[in-house]
């Protein structure tokens, strides 16, 4: 590993700096951050350092100052500068003075980490004296390649001719084999199983191989389950574009997941499985959250018909979607032809309503009115749907919600109370009593996950 030192005097920026950058993607590690360039030289007397990353306008000694004094010292020690574009008589001045490059801060702006990484990290390599053959190491000398991808077999006892990456990815420069149908029969007999597939990758040459190679197993963990093929074909920046979801975005889906309106209502359903596909969740995170949708189903006992077995087993991308559309016409197998598909949905709209709203307190005749049902025909449907009673349902929900919070929230009793719609705490006490056993507290003390 590359060990990096950052100096930059705004601790936002250095913070941002050191935690947003992939430098374990190019074999670098940040083991140091100064806020100038005097306590900058202050750590490299007692650490190693390969790599500095400064500032050039700083207090008590400037960037140039530090680079003097640093080439002086430790002319080992690689200089590159955090510069603005009109600083261009600085950034003369600093090259002149040995650094190796400068990084515009227009270029972080745009979050272009990786590239800014991958050119230091050449450049750093061209360097060393023995910077050809490190460079050849280092870097791609071609631009296409066959990648081959195995599961659970080590490529090194295949003689494949292939150059390794790791235990179960190998890339061989592409030369005549544009018949990729050929190639892949001619491996298949090598390795004399079917478990692998094979990529045919362009964009390669002057390319960082710890990059391809950390690009490619993500691939295979989070990508191949959604673009199932013996043969692919792509390129490096197909591989760079993709990226991981956002925490509000994975949230946003996971709800809808949850919320069950998509068994009923197909334009909810097709967007639904639209969009969980963008997210590109790895096989054990799908599989995580539909046991967890399995529990819940079984929790909340919709259509008493329809039990789920907590067992899930994804492949790809298309048991996922044969999973939800089984599921689907299983409901709706078990309801029969007694209520239509839009009674189905007000009562599963009337349900999402009472959870949104359990601190309220809505009534029957509220979420009756609300679905544009007699009260009568909804306590009716909504019984035989889901399973148990408009005011079951409402004390089990409210009870459901009060556990959740007693782990793991630190609310008081009576906020709890409050917030599950039991104005009176004495009162939603002997509730809870009555469906647990115990009381709120006792329940807390026996099940809390929240650190005091």
């Amino acid at each position: 590993m590359l060990n990096v030192l950052v100096v930059e005097d705004d601790q936002l920026v250095r913070k941002g700096l050191i935690s947003a950058m992939p430098w374990s993607n190019f074999e670098m590690e940040v083991v140091g951050e100064a806020s100038n360039g005097k306590k900058a030289l202050e750590f490299l007397e007692n650490h190693p350092v390969d790599l500095v990353i400064s500032d050039i306008h700083m207090p008590i000694m400037s960037g140039l100052e530090f680079l003097g004094l640093a080439k002086e010292k430790y002319p080992s020690v690689d200089i590159a500068f955090l510069t603005l574009y009109q600083e261009f008589e600085y950034v003369q001045e600093a090259l002149r003075l040995g650094a190796i490059d400068f990084i515009t801060k227009t270029e972080l702006e745009k979050q272009n980490f990786s590239q800014v990484l991958e050119r230091l990290h050449q450049r750093m390599m061209e360097k060393r004296q023995d910077r050809k053959e490190v460079k050849d190491e280092a870097y791609f000398s071609y631009d296409q390649a066959v990648v081959l991808c195995l599961e659970n077999h080590d490529l090194r006892e295949l003689s494949l001719g292939m150059e390794p990456l790791d235990t179960n990815i190998a890339i061989q420069e592409q030369e005549n084999y544009w018949d990729l149908e050929e190639k892949y029969l001619e491996i298949q007999h090598d390795v004399k199983h079917n478990n692998f597939y094979m990529i045919h990758l362009k964009g390669l040459k002057d390319r960082f191989k710890g990059l391809i190679y950390r690009l490619l197993s993500e691939y295979q963990e989070r990508l191949f389950f959604y673009d199932f093929s013996k043969i692919l074909h792509k390129t490096v920046t197909d591989l760079e574009k993709e990226t991981t979801p956002s925490a509000q975005q994975t949230f946003t889906v996971k709800r809808s997941l949850f919320s069950f309106k998509w068994i009923y209502e197909e334009d909810v359903y097709i967007q639904l499985k639209e969009n969980l596909h963008q997210l590109k969740l790895t096989k054990p995170q799908l599989e995580d959250w539909f046991t967890d949708l399995i529990i819940e189903w079984n929790q909340q006992s919709f259509i008493n018909a329809v039990k789920l077995e907590h067992r899930i087993d994804f492949h790809h991308w298309i048991d996922v979607c044969e999973w939800m559309q089984s599921f689907k016409d299983n409901v709706a197998l078990s309801i029969g032809t007694s209520y239509g598909d839009e009674i189905v949905s007000s009562i599963l709209k009337s349900v999402d309503l009472m959870n949104e709203h359990l601190k309220e307190g809505l009534t029957a005749d509220d979420l009756a009115s609300r679905v544009n049902m007699s009260r009568s025909y909804f306590n009716k449907s909504f019984k035989e749907i889901v399973g148990k009673s408009f005011h079951k349902y409402l004390t089990d929900a409210r009870i459901a919600r009060a556990k959740l919070l007693l782990e793991n929230s630190n609310q008081s009793i009576l906020m709890i109370a409050e917030e599950c719609g039991y104005l009176d705490e004495k009162y939603f006490s002997r509730i809870f009593r009555q469906h647990t056993g115990k009381n709120p507290s006792v329940y807390r003390k026996l099940y809390r996950r929240y650190a005091k």
